[in-house]
């Protein structure tokens, strides 16, 4: 059971962050959002209005802590990012979308932080907190797999996940890892940017 909720939440993870592929042009991760890109803002709507008032530094990104997330897990660390989702049951979570659209990272709740409020979802925020680092073992991923099959043999074919399970082994293969690394953020605070 636990092993069928740990690949319910990497499916979670990865469907998340495939929402927001089909934009136009997007504002890169190292660009400083401000006036520089207002024409582009008027015309791609994916900051929805706000890269006026917003500058983001580029060191906090989400490309950014991916680059040096495997030193940096179990330290404190610091993302600006726009709030692309938070948990409707629980408020527990919320997820983090890089400018790009093609990352998304999810921040869990922590320190005095007891629930996320709804009303982040399109908010640029700053989040702090401790690197975390879930492991998937190649075993775990086959396991999985397996019982993708036969749900899929029963309910029908569904090809997103049989992708995402090529993608994590593909990525095992490339960084020559005998596991699957998800990242997260247990958050300690965090504050809405531009206000």
């Amino acid at each position: 059971m636990k092993k069928l909720l740990l690949f319910v939440l990497v499916l979670v993870f990865f469907l998340s962050s495939c929402k927001d592929k089909k934009k136009k042009d997007s504002v890169t991760e190292s660009a400083v959002v401000n006036t520089e890109l207002s024409q582009k803002t008027m015309e791609d709507d994916s900051l929805n209005g706000k890269a006026n008032e917003i500058i983001l530094d580029s060191t906090k990104s989400i490309i950014a802590l991916f680059k040096n997330a495997e030193e940096n897990v179990n330290k404190l660390v610091s993302v600006q990012a726009e709030v692309s989702h938070v948990c409707e049951h629980t408020g527990l979570r919320l997820f983090l979308k890089s400018t790009d659209g093609k990352l998304s990272l999810k921040v869990t709740t922590g320190g005095d932080i007891k629930i996320f409020d709804q009303d982040l979802v399109g908010e640029f925020i700053e989040v702090e907190g401790t690197l975390m680092e879930t492991k998937l073992s190649a075993e775990k991923i086959n396991a999985f797999e397996k019982e993708l099959e036969s749900k899929n043999e029963e309910e029908g074919h569904c090809n997103t996940e049989k992708e995402n399970i090529d993608k994590m082994r593909k990525w095992m293969k490339d960084n020559n890892k005998d596991y699957y690394s998800i990242y997260f953020i247990k958050a300690k605070s965090y504050n809405i940017l531009g206000e």
